[in-house]
């Protein structure tokens, strides 16, 4: 049998390591709201959000929900949020999900959609020019 002081260190060492690694139960829920898309171009689309505490941010996107891509939120660690999404194709749905970490541990995701413009076709007709 050990003794009980090892018994006893590696009871408090054992609960050390679960706090450390387990986010804090007094930390708030985090929560991602208001979720914009903003600017779509043919090939560019602006995505912002914000979050009731500070925290990290990414986009996830793709012409399916199954994604491929990801941009991160290029300012670390705050609570309003907004990325570039770009080398976008013309007249294509895109999916995305925000994923937010906070500094306590604390996830949360939103998911949306949003099609690029269409490319716009050159004139069409006559032209005339005044000399």
């Amino acid at each position: 049998m050990k003794p009980p002081h090892l018994l006893t260190l590696g009871v408090v060492i054992a609960s050390i390591l679960l706090l450390a690694t387990t986010p804090s139960a007094a930390a708030p829920q985090l929560t991602i709201r208001d979720v914009a898309v903003e600017t779509i171009t043919e090939t560019s689309a602006v995505i912002s959000w914000s979050t009731n505490a500070k925290a990290t941010g990414e986009v996830r996107f793709g012409t399916n929900p199954s994604y491929g891509s990801v941009v991160v939120s290029p300012l670390g660690s705050r609570s309003n949020h907004v990325v570039t999404v770009s080398s976008l194709e013309p007249a294509t749905t895109y999916y995305f999900e925000i994923a937010a970490r906070s500094r306590s541990g604390r996830t949360d995701t939103d998911q949306g959609s949003f099609t690029t413009n269409a490319t716009e076709p050159p004139p069409t007709g006559n032209s005339f020019a005044c000399l």
